[in-house]
């Protein structure tokens, strides 16, 4: 399920067959919309952290708490996030760094690069593809 204040984003996760709901995330209602309290995992990758502040909150005092993955754009930010009861904060930085460190400590580097570029031009094509359609 995808949540978002952008129309363009709710009719790109449409085209793609994703459930939507055109909403901002820190509304109660949208969450409640969303049965946030039966979820098993949530992902908020929005650059505010006052949305995932206001998930976090949500969910404190359910009985069966979901895993939250939340975004934070500094350290500072992370370990508030996670004093609040993230289970994983994304940090941009670290997980870029992580993801390539981890590509390129495998015996055949050369290979994986070339590997991952053709993926991501491939899913850059694809993206572009459904935005043209979309116009």
């Amino acid at each position: 399920l995808v949540i978002d204040f952008d129309p363009e984003a709710i009719r790109q996760a449409k085209n793609i067959g994703m459930p939507s709901i055109l909403g901002d995330i820190a509304d109660q209602e949208i969450l409640e919309l969303a049965h946030v309290r039966q979820a098993k995992l949530i992902i908020c990758t929005s650059p505010d952290i006052s949305d995932s502040q206001r998930i976090l909150s949500f969910i404190k005092d359910l009985k069966q708490k979901p895993k939250v993955i939340v975004r934070a754009s500094h350290q500072n930010e992370a370990e508030l996030l996670y004093k609040n009861g993230a289970a994983y904060v994304l940090l941009p930085l670290f997980s870029v760094g992580d993801y390539l460190g981890k590509s390129l400590t495998c015996v055949n580097w050369a290979k994986t690069l070339k590997d991952l570029k053709k993926r991501d031009l491939n899913l850059m094509k694809k993206i572009e593809e459904m935005e043209a359609v979309e116009i």
